[in-house]
């Protein structure tokens, strides 16, 4: 997609670091934007499942080299438990 101010965006499908709790659903898109002599490239993973009565869900963004299993597989773990502790 490219706007008229002359910036391009580009969205690929990727893999996502790991897969989403529960039998939940996981997404992953690189995003690399480019505007003239500038480029910036980002990574979003998005996880979504079913905790009880309640949808769960949370989106991960940075460089591709910080979203990381290690980093994906805390962070849902840190929401899991959260939402156990409010029950």
């Amino acid at each position: 997609m490219t706007a008229t101010s002359g910036a391009t965006v580009k969205v690929t499908k990727g893999t996502p670091s790991v897969a989403a709790p529960a039998g939940g659903v996981a997404v992953a898109y690189d995003v690399a934007i480019s505007a003239g002599s500038l480029t910036m490239t980002m990574r979003l993973e998005t996880y979504a499942w079913s905790s009880s009565n309640a949808l769960a869900g949370g989106t991960l963004s940075g460089g591709k080299d910080v979203i990381t299993p290690a980093l994906v597989t805390a962070a849902v773990t840190k929401m899991q438990a959260s939402m156990a502790a409010a029950r």
